[in-house]
């Protein structure tokens, strides 16, 4: 693999075998590569198999056919090594401070707790919640987990960062503030990203390409905006005309897709 791609997906199948016949394919003839330090947004309907793909990138799952590779590691187990994994909801350990959830990945690999807490109370504070490390997750707004949550898949130190609906359980207003927060604390960072979202607007301003998945298989890429780049804020992107041209050729796209994978 090309040492500036952290991830390439080469002509992958999926099924899952069941008795005494096997699903349809989940996953069918996917291709993609993402570049190191690129953003990619993955959307489609529900069922279509987004999630599927982010285990299977992430080492939980293997391939029927094809191949998956990131950076140097096609394994399962070089894979996961590679990847930090935030799954749908913020899945903070509710007996845990919350410093103590955004240092469990550096205790398990064997870090010690006066230095794995010292690492996560500065993570904590560049994520905006200093201060905050002693309390329980039941202590704080859906906004400020959710960043407590992001502050741990970070602070894990993997190249890709693998996130499933990251924001998906937040209110409008609270996910556009974490969505602008989230685009600055990658700006520039390094960090490669495949993030899957319904959000279509989200996609836009949080990506650098926009992959569309559609029964199993890739359908379609729009570039995506990335507005810190450009630095506009997030008002004066989704007012942009061409903005809205990106937004309504996506939609007009999954309006036009008659249905999901299983």
């Amino acid at each position: 693999m090309p040492p500036d791609l952290a991830v390439s997906v080469d002509h992958v199948d999926l099924t899952y075998p069941t008795h005494p016949h096997p699903t349809p394919a989940v996953l069918r003839d996917v291709q993609l590569s993402v570049p190191v330090g690129e953003h990619v947004a993955v959307i489609g309907r529900s069922g279509c198999g987004k999630s599927t793909l982010l285990h299977l990138i992430g080492g939980l799952l293997r391939p029927t056919s094809g191949t998956v590779r990131v950076l140097d590691g096609s394994r399962e187990d070089a894979r996961l090594t590679h990847c930090a994994l935030m799954p749908q909801g913020d899945s903070l350990l509710p007996w845990f401070s919350v410093q103590d959830n955004v240092a469990v990945a550096l205790r398990n690999r064997g870090i010690g707790r006066r230095e794995a807490r010292s690492r996560a109370d500065t993570m904590l504070e560049r994520c905006g919640l200093a201060g905050q490390g002693r309390s329980r997750p039941d202590r704080l707004s859906g906004g400020m987990r959710q960043r407590a949550a992001l502050a741990r898949a970070l602070l894990a130190e993997k190249p890709v960062l693998l996130a499933d609906e990251p924001l998906g359980a937040l209110d409008a207003i609270t996910r556009g503030e974490i969505q602008d927060w989230l685009a600055s604390l990658l700006a520039g960072s390094g960090t490669t990203m495949i993030m899957v979202t319904h959000d279509v607007d989200e996609a836009l301003l949080l990506a650098h390409r926009v992959v569309l998945l559609d029964r199993g298989t890739v359908a379609g890429t729009w570039p995506g905006w990335f507005s810190r780049r450009a630095g506009r804020s997030r008002a004066e992107v989704l007012a942009d005309p061409e903005f809205a041209a990106s937004r309504a050729g996506i939609l007009d796209h999954l309006g036009s897709t008659p249905g999901a994978a299983a």
